[in-house]
């Protein structure tokens, strides 16, 4: 097993989690982002795909 973070649709209960849980992926815990990143939309969907940016 290795651990991964998910953001967006992938995010337990939401609309690509059936994705990572049919190829047997666990939901081990939650966490938040650190200040240091941006999240936003990119373009297309659907679902909505987000983006995360470090910024300084």
């Amino acid at each position: 097993m290795i651990e991964i973070a998910v953001v967006g649709a992938h995010l337990t209960g939401l609309a690509l989690n059936h994705e990572l849980l049919g190829r047997g992926g666990v939901f081990a815990r939650a966490v938040g982002t650190r200040p240091c990143y941006r999240l936003f939309a990119l373009a297309g969907g659907p679902p909505r795909r987000p983006g995360l940016l470090r910024v300084a």
